[in-house]
């Protein structure tokens, strides 16, 4: 089984689903969580057997670094999607760009963004909460 070199990992925005992606520079983690709500049990007149609903799927991402203000097509498009309550899509590649190399595409809205420093710090850092409001689709780089 191949394995995927972390450092290799990049992840891109667009802000439109036909739009270019641009890498967010500056990433220091990222954090993927994939998950499926609670199953829906709903009891009806005349049938003895609940009606089940499967959970819906969650895909919620945590993307953390440094604070980059230069970085137009990726931290600020983030972070412009927060503010005007606007989403964008998100291409996680853990294997990073290499010809062939495989990751998905995901709508997302944009939960919450921070910023932070410290006088003992270096930079400042940030983090980005987004979460999936549409189908995660596979993507492999072309060549």
């Amino acid at each position: 089984m191949a394995r995927v070199d972390v450092q290799d990992s990049v992840v891109q925005v667009s802000a439109t689903s036909g739009g270019t992606y641009a890498t967010i520079v500056d990433l220091r983690s990222w954090d993927g969580t994939h998950g499926e709500e609670s199953e829906a049990r709903i009891r009806v007149f005349g049938n003895p057997d609940p009606i089940i609903r499967a959970g819906d799927d969650t895909d919620e991402y945590k993307l953390s670094g440094l604070y980059d203000v230069a970085d137009t097509g990726g931290q600020n498009v983030i972070r412009t999607a927060k503010d005007a309550r606007t989403t964008v899509y998100l291409r996680v590649l853990p294997g990073g760009t290499a010809i062939g190399a495989k990751g998905y595409t995901q709508e997302c809205r944009v939960s919450e963004y921070t910023d932070s420093g410290a006088a003992d710090g270096d930079f400042v850092e940030c983090s980005f909460a987004l979460r999936g409001v549409g189908a995660r689709v596979a993507y492999t780089v072309p060549s």
